[in-house]
This record gives C-alpha cells, structure tokens and sequence, in this order.
C-alpha cells in the first residue's frame, strides 16, 4: 500500500482566476477557474478527479504541468518546486511528467507515420541511441497492443481506439513516472473504453506508473481510480478513496453527482 506521508506529487494551495472585461464601461468579473486547490498523489497511486463540465479539472492539470502559470500556490514534483523551474528546466522535466489526451488524433501530424511520431520524443529526449530507434518504436507498440505493421500507418489508416494506444504510447515513449490521463476514453465507443482501461491498468503496473485521472464519468473513475477528488466551481471540495466517495459521500454536491452518474 502507498505511504501517503511520501507524495510523488503535492499540490499546494494552486490558484488560477481569469479577469473578464466586456468594454471599458462594464465592471470587471474574476472568474476563479482554481481556487485554493489542495492535493497529493503518492507513487503508484492513481487519483480520480470528476466533476462538472467547467469545475476546473483541465485547468488543474494544466497547472501541475505548468502548461499555465499558477497565479499562487505551488505543485511539487518529488522534491522540485515545479513552480520555481525556468522553461528550458521545465523542459527538462516533463520527460518524466506525460499527459495522455481525449483526442489523440488531434496531437498527431497527419504526415507523419506512427514511426516517425514515436521516434520524435526519443530522439528529442535522448531515451535511445538512434540506432536503437526502431527497436524501441517496436517495444512501444507491444506495450500498447499495436502490431509491427502499424509503424508505417499514418493517422487516417487507424480507427479512434488505435490512435488512442499510439498516443498512450507517446506518452510512455519518454519513460515517465507520472501522467496526466485527461478524459482519456470519452471519446471512444463503450466497446473500446474497456480496453483501453485495462491497457492503462496494465501499465500503471508494468512500468510502475502514477495517475491523475481526469473524467466525468464515475463509473470509469470506479475502474481505474484508487481514491477520487471532487471539483465544484474552481474548488476541490472532497476526497477520499474510491469506495467512500460513491458509496458514502460526504458533500451534497457529491451525493447528487454520483446518483446523477451512477
């Protein structure tokens, strides 16, 4: 069992609110898309966090990879400030901080091969010699469920659930610890999500991986997610393990998600 007294990742009173002007004659409206948003994810672990369209699961993703800059608060990544790193740092960085997308066909270049896709975050972070690019495409698209002939395929040759394990395979491409798996099935039939599900549980165990997951969906929070953090309007506002936040929630907002859900 993961010892919650050693996070991986902490994230420390983040904040991010947006000013809003119509013109120069209407009042100023502070939209607090993460307000004052506390957590931490211990390795190993994988941490659901559910709630309503525009409750600020993305915006907290994208600060704990510092994709947008936290207006206070910081998020710590073992024992680095994330915050405090200059952008040539965070770069740096992020070989061990990966985001899975909803829509990975939308992070693939339509002219480039599944080869040449894998290859590019290899080279660029120096995981393999060059030589050794290929082999490593090759390892990659086992570990996915992908076969050798998908190297030479391009995007619009392979259905939604294949993009979906090639963008998985990106993603554990740098060898990370740490990934961000943002609405990861949504966009999938239900036949597949399954799949990919498992695949993903698969891989938290096989390369001893830690999740943040982001869904709307708690029944696919209930398969994958050791505990879940429940977001409402900017906040987070509970978390607990899996069992108790749908069996026994405490908030009332949380009650009425999960029976709205469930």
């Amino acid at each position: 069992m993961n010892n919650p007294k050693q996070p991986l990742i902490t994230v420390q009173n983040i904040s991010k609110h947006y000013v809003v002007t119509q013109n120069i004659f209407s009042p100023k409206t502070i939209i607090k898309a993460v307000d004052d948003v506390s957590f931490t994810i211990s390795k190993g672990e994988s941490l659901g966090l559910i709630g309503e369209s525009g409750s600020g699961k993305t915006t907290v993703a994208s600060l704990v990879l510092k994709l947008i800059k936290a207006d206070t608060g910081k998020v710590v990544y073992k024992d680095t400030d994330l915050t405090s790193l200059t952008e040539d740092e965070m770069r740096t960085m992020r070989k061990e901080l990966q985001i899975i997308f909803q829509h990975s066909q939308g992070t693939l270049d339509p002219k480039m091969t599944v080869a040449e896709f894998l290859t590019e975050p290899l080279l660029l972070h120096k995981i393999v010699k060059p030589y050794e690019t290929s082999k490593e495409v090759s390892r990659l698209l086992n570990l996915v469920g992908l076969s050798e002939s998908d190297k030479s395929k391009f995007p619009y040759q392979m259905s939604g659930g294949q993009l979906q394990r090639v963008g998985i395979a990106r993603a554990i491409s740098t060898r990370p610890t740490f990934i961000i798996c943002d609405e990861p099935v949504s966009a999938l039939d239900v036949s597949i999500q399954g799949q990919i599900l498992n695949l993903l549980k698969d891989l938290q165990k096989e390369l001893d991986l830690t999740y943040l997951f982001i869904s709307h969906n708690l029944k696919v929070v209930k398969h994958i997610c050791d505990r879940v953090a429940v977001m409402y309007k900017g906040k987070l506002i509970e978390i607990n393990n899996t069992r108790a936040i749908l069996e026994d929630p405490s908030e009332e907002y949380t009650k009425k998600l999960v029976e709205s859900m469930l």
